[in-house]
């Protein structure tokens, strides 16, 4: 099995996920982290998860030393798992 990982980077406010548009079409997932200083807070929204069930709701998340976790009372729903990346 052969697995890529594709950071990309857009500006503040900007809705589209890749500069070109094809990069979505082409990857498996595609996972939006952002932070929200008014909030203190930062979140993850999950845009596409091909073969899987997820969440359409923003998640937050904090980096711990097991990795990227989500936190608090956004964490996974009954039946699903909590997955630390």
């Amino acid at each position: 099995m052969c697995q890529t990982q594709v950071v990309s980077e857009r500006q503040e406010g900007e809705e589209a996920i890749s500069a070109h548009g094809i990069e979505s079409y082409i990857l498996d997932g595609v996972v939006i982290l952002t932070i929200h200083p008014a909030l203190d807070a930062r979140k993850m929204e999950i845009r596409k998860m091909r073969g899987t069930k997820h969440t359409l709701r923003m998640l937050d998340f904090d980096f711990t030393e097991n990795g990227i976790e989500i936190v608090g009372g956004s964490g996974p729903k009954e039946g699903h798992r909590k997955v630390i990346i």
